[in-house]
C-alpha cells in the first residue's frame, strides 16, 4: 500500500505521461513545420498510431465494410462539418459504401505531396482534422482516391490504407462546370454558325433564283426564235424523210424478197432401227438391224411468213454396220420459227430411194437452236431429227431413225 502522501504525485506523474503520449500519438506521423508558398505545412513521416481515423483498409471490400459503420459515418460527418464541406458528406459516404471501381480507385501519394487537410481522431476517439499537410515519408503510401464535382469545385480525396485518415488532396474550380460551359459555348457557336449559314444560304438562293428567272426569260426568247426556224426545218425534213422512207421501203422489200431463200447443209450422226425384206437362201425373210449412221443433208429454206418456213432437202445416210444398207433420201420440212434463234417442225419424205425393194415413206419431227452467226447473217444451228419409217408400219418400234448435228445456213 502506497502512503497517502505520495498518491497525488503518482497520479500527477501518470497524467503527465498520458498527456505526453497523446501529444506524441497525435503526431505519430512525425510532424514538422515547413513553409511553402505562403502556407505552413505539417510534414508527416509515418501514418497510423493511436490517432488514426480507423484501422488499416486492405481493399475495396474493407472500405465498404468500414463505410457502413455508424461510427465511421458519424466521424466523417464531424470532419466534413469542420472542413466546411458538410454538403459533400452524403456523397462521400455513398461513394465509400459502394466502392465502385469507376469511382473509388487505388493510387499512391508520393513523398513531397501536399494535402489541404487530413482527418484523424484526437486521442483516438474525437474526430478532428489537420490542415496543410505534407507527406515526408521515404516511400509513397497507398490509398483509395475519389473525386467529387459539385459544379462549383472539383474535390480530390484520398483514404490512406494504413490509417483511413481521409484527406482532401486538392480543390479547384469545377472541371465538370468548365466542361459543361465549354459544351454550351460550342453549342451556342454552332447555333450561331447555323443561323449565319442559313442566312447566307437564303441570300444565295435569292441570287440563284434571280439568275434562274433571267435565264428563263432569255431561254424563252431563244426558243421563240428557234421555233419558227424549227417549223421550217421540220417541213423540209418531213419531205426528205418521206422520200427516204419510200426508198427504204423499196430496199426493204427487195431484201425481203432476196431473204426468202436460204441454202443449208447439215452433217448429222445418229442411228436407225430397220426391218427389211431380204433374200436368204432363196427365201424372203424379215431382218431387223440397229446401226449407227452418218448423214449429210442439203436443201433450201423458203420463208413463207416471218414465223413459217418450208425446207425441201436431199441427203445420204451412211450405214456403218452394213454399208449396203446406206440410204438416199429426200424430204420436205415445215418449220415454225419460235424466235430469232429457234425452230420446231415436222416433215414428210422418202427413205431408201436407192433400194427399190426397201423404199419407204417417212414422217419426221425436228428442232434447231442457233449457236453462231456472223456479219453476213450466215448461221449455225444445233439440230435434232427423228423419223418413222412406214414400210412396216405395224412394227413401228423396229422402224425408226434419229440423229443430231449441225445445220449451216448461208444467206
Amino acid at each position: 500500500m502506497m502512503p497517502k502522501s505520495r498518491m497525488p504525485r503518482f497520479v500527477v506523474a501518470l497524467a503527465l505521461i498520458v498527456a505526453l503520449a497523446g501529444a506524441l500519438d497525435l503526431l505519430a506521423s512525425g510532424t514538422a513545420a515547413a513553409q511553402t508558398g505562403g502556407n505552413t505545412y505539417k510534414t508527416l513521416t509515418r501514418l497510423g498510431g493511436g490517432n488514426r481515423f480507423n484501422p488499416p483498409l486492405k481493399d475495396a471490400a474493407a472500405v465498404q465494410k468500414w463505410a457502413a459503420k455508424k461510427r465511421t459515418q458519424a466521424g466523417l460527418t464531424a470532419v466534413f462539418d469542420k472542413a466546411g464541406l458538410s454538403s459533400l458528406t452524403p456523397t462521400v459516404i455513398e461513394i465509400l459504401s459502394k466502392a465502385a471501381p469507376d469511382q473509388l480507385k487505388e493510387g499512391d501519394v508520393q513523398p513531397g505531396s501536399t494535402m489541404a487537410w487530413m482527418a484523424f481522431r484526437r486521442g483516438g476517439t474525437r474526430p478532428d482534422l489537420m490542415r496543410n499537410v505534407k507527406w515526408g515519408g521515404k516511400k509513397p503510401f497507398q490509398g483509395f482516391t475519389f473525386v467529387i464535382d459539385d459544379l462549383n469545385q472539383t474535390y480530390t480525396f484520398i483514404v490512406p490504407k494504413p490509417c483511413a485518415n481521409i484527406s482532401l488532396v486538392s480543390s479547384e474550380p469545377s472541371r465538370e462546370k468548365a466542361r459543361l460551359d465549354a459544351e454550351k459555348a460550342a453549342r451556342d457557336k454552332a447555333e450561331a454558325d447555323r443561323l449565319a449559314a442559313e442566312r447566307a444560304a437564303a441570300a444565295e438562293r435569292a441570287r440563284l433564283d434571280a439568275e434562274r428567272r433571267e435565264r428563263e426569260r432569255l431561254e424563252a426568247e431563244r426558243l421563240a426564235k428557234e421555233k419558227a426556224a424549227a417549223e421550217r426545218a421540220a417541213a423540209e425534213k418531213a419531205a426528205a424523210d418521206k422520200a427516204a422512207a419510200e426508198k427504204a421501203e423499196a430496199e426493204r422489200l427487195a431484201a425481203v424478197q432476196k431473204a426468202k431463200v436460204d441454202w443449208f447443209v447439215s452433217p448429222l450422226f445418229g442411228k436407225e432401227r430397220r426391218t427389211r425384206n431380204e433374200d436368204v437362201a432363196s427365201k424372203t425373210v424379215l431382218t431387223s438391224e440397229c446401226a449407227p449412221l452418218f448423214g449429210v443433208k442439203f436443201g433450201a429454206e423458203y420463208k413463207v411468213s416471218p414465223t413459217f418456213k418450208i425446207a425441201p432437202s436431199m441427203g445420204v445416210a451412211l450405214n456403218f454396220k452394213t454399208g449396203g444398207h446406206s440410204s438416199l433420201f429426200g424430204e420436205v420440212e415445215a418449220n415454225y420459227v419460235m424466235s430469232e434463234k429457234s425452230y420446231v417442225g415436222a416433215g414428210l419424205g422418202v427413205w431408201d430411194i436407192n433400194h427399190g425393194s426397201w423404199i419407204t415413206p417417212t414422217m419426221s419431227v425436228q428442232f434447231g437452236h442457233q449457236i453462231w452467226t456472223n456479219a453476213k447473217l450466215n448461221k449455225l444451228y444445233f439440230v435434232g431429227e427423228g423419223r418413222i419409217l412406214f414400210d412396216n408400219a405395224s412394227d413401228i418400234q423396229n422402224n425408226y431413225q434419229f440423229w443430231g448435228g449441225l445445220r449451216y445456213v448461208v444467206r
